[in-house]
């Protein structure tokens, strides 16, 4: 089924705790429906933790990254459709913190941010030249 989120999944922490909420009413995501949608699949109500993190534009966390995330209790669910977040599923009932250390949270946050604005800047430029160069069409000559 698909759901319209309730924000946008750059808002984590919000993110988070609605899918918290979706899989306790039974609602377990299968993937993302670009900026604006979730897939769920009906499931039985459950508690689940979720965490959303940077990813590395890749559809899924290195083998690597993948073992050392489910070594601290965490596995990959899925990723934003443009790669740009992978999220996690606490897969046992005390995961440990993802992030231990503020300032990598941040550093891997800043690039996702610098990411977003390079985006947002590329599109207003593109909107503006759209802009700019529209030509209205010209008034029939009984309406000037």
């Amino acid at each position: 089924m698909l759901r319209v989120l309730p924000t946008s999944v750059y808002n984590v922490p919000a993110m988070e705790t609605w899918l918290g909420e979706q899989a306790r009413k039974g609602r377990l995501i299968t993937g993302f429906w670009g900026d604006y949608g979730a897939l769920f699949d009906k499931g039985e109500p459950r508690a689940e933790v979720y965490r959303l993190e940077p990813g590395d534009g890749n559809l899924r966390p290195d083998p690597e990254k993948a073992e050392l995330y489910g070594a601290a209790g965490w596995e990959f669910v899925v990723s934003t459709y443009d790669h740009t977040l992978w999220l996690f599923r606490a897969c046992r009932p005390d995961p440990s913190p993802i992030h231990t250390d503020p300032e990598t949270q941040a550093i891997a946050f800043g690039r996702l941010r610098r990411k977003l604005l390079l985006n947002t800047f590329l599109w207003a430029v593109l909107f503006a030249f759209v802009w700019c160069s529209y030509q209205p069409p010209a008034l029939p000559i009984f309406l000037e």
